[in-house]
């Protein structure tokens, strides 16, 4: 399952010119405003990126983050991180949230009229972009 996406949008133009912390901010809010109620989906900002989480900050089991790469290009990934309490009982983590996660993602870039070039990818160990291709889940 590939876990991140760049894409392209119009939709946030008027933030280019805004510093990296405010664009951040933009994706995060309308990833809330799409995900929040059917994901408890929620983001803290930071320095350059928003960081992302699914469930409570304690309990968290999906974290990730998004933010402006390049001009019209953004980034949003999302992977499975286990909360101190899972790791410590050893609690098996939730696949089904984080392929139904990212299989909303995907539906919603891919049917959002404002969203272009879309490009998913995973990440490797040593953090080299792997298995590229259109959508989520497709070979």
């Amino acid at each position: 399952m590939r876990t991140h996406v760049r894409f392209t949008t119009k939709k946030f133009n008027h933030l280019l010119e805004a510093d990296k912390r405010d664009q951040a901010i933009a994706l995060g809010e309308w990833l809330v405003e799409k995900f929040g109620e059917a994901f408890d989906l929620d983001f803290l900002d930071d320095q350059t990126h928003s960081l992302l989480f699914v469930g409570e900050p304690v309990e968290k089991k999906l974290v990730g983050g998004c933010g402006n790469v390049e001009e019209e290009t953004w980034l949003v990934f999302m992977v499975q991180r286990p909360s101190l309490m899972d790791r410590l009982l050893k609690r098996p983590m939730p696949v089904d949230l984080h392929e139904n996660f990212i299989r909303a993602l995907d539906q919603e870039l891919t049917e959002n009229p404002e969203i272009f070039d879309i490009e998913w990818y995973q990440e490797d160990s040593k953090y080299r972009e792997i298995n590229h291709a259109n959508r989520a889940f497709v070979p």
